[in-house]
């Protein structure tokens, strides 16, 4: 399945890098047109439906914190953005806004499923145990989705506000290389990324169409890895000294909130 990013184009305007919506898309991506819930009885449109409860997120990523130190002030005028640190500034930028976009497209997703089952089970079936313990399932992986996103997305912020001074938190020496703790971090907070968009995203695109709890069973193991692997990595920012001076929350107790959601 392709990325959801196709949705998505960026907007630079003065310091700050936009990623909106494409008024083009489709968003079927979660939508599919051939979905069972477009032939039911229910009089109600069910694209209409997803969009009153399932806005569709503007990211946001303000890049005027990102800039060279003072003592190598930035130029002005025509060759502002022409000086190596300031570009390099800009690509982590561009780069933060692009895994901040892959999560809000899983969580939009994730919203679809939600107000698929919920729909599928409100207007096209009777609430029996088996469809509302299937629909609190989902509801419940839906919370701690968007539980791990806000922790991942303030992780974001963070890293952009302390481009600066990544050199503080340290180094690791590897096979005659020398890689900054920064960017290790920022490696593997990507790979979060990463899974969510290549290897949950088709699971919860099954699910949307399947409506089985064999496949929703599926996205919260998925999930529950997916938690995990956060908090691997809050244990790794504990472990550093600097970051956690520097104001890095780990976040703990959403953490657990959403292992319990998961459980």
């Amino acid at each position: 399945m392709a990325s959801m990013l196709a949705d998505f184009v960026p907007v630079i305007e003065d310091d700050t890098i936009y990623l909106v919506r494409d008024p083009r898309s489709d968003l079927n991506n979660f939508r599919s047109a051939g979905s069972p819930v477009r032939h039911g009885p229910d009089p109600m449109d069910f694209q209409d439906f997803i969009a009153s409860v399932a806005p569709v997120p503007t990211l946001h990523l303000d890049t005027s914190t990102i800039a060279e130190p003072t003592e190598h002030a930035r130029p002005r005028g025509n060759n502002a953005h022409n000086s190596p640190k300031w570009q390099n500034a800009m690509a982590f930028a561009r780069t933060l806004a692009i895994e901040a976009a892959k999560g809000s497209a899983f969580q939009e997703g994730m919203a679809a499923l939600n107000n698929t089952i919920r729909y599928h089970v409100n207007h096209h079936h009777h609430p029996t145990p088996p469809n509302l313990a299937l629909a609190a399932l989902v509801a419940k992986i839906h919370q701690a989705t968007s539980t791990l996103l806000s922790i991942t997305d303030d992780w974001f912020r963070w890293s952009q506000a302390h481009y600066n001074h990544k050199e503080k938190f340290g180094a690791v020496h590897l096979a005659g290389f020398t890689i900054l703790n920064f960017v290790v971090f920022q490696s593997n907070l990507g790979e979060l990324s990463e899974a969510l968009d290549g290897d949950v995203t088709p699971l919860v695109e099954d699910a949307r169409i399947f409506k089985t709890e064999a496949c929703v069973q599926e996205v919260r193991e998925a999930m529950a890895r997916y938690c995990r692997s956060v908090r691997e990595l809050a244990n790794e920012a504990r472990a550093n000294g600097g970051m956690m001076a520097a104001g890095f929350d780990t976040h703990d107790g959403e953490v657990e909130e959403a292992a319990r959601c998961l459980a």
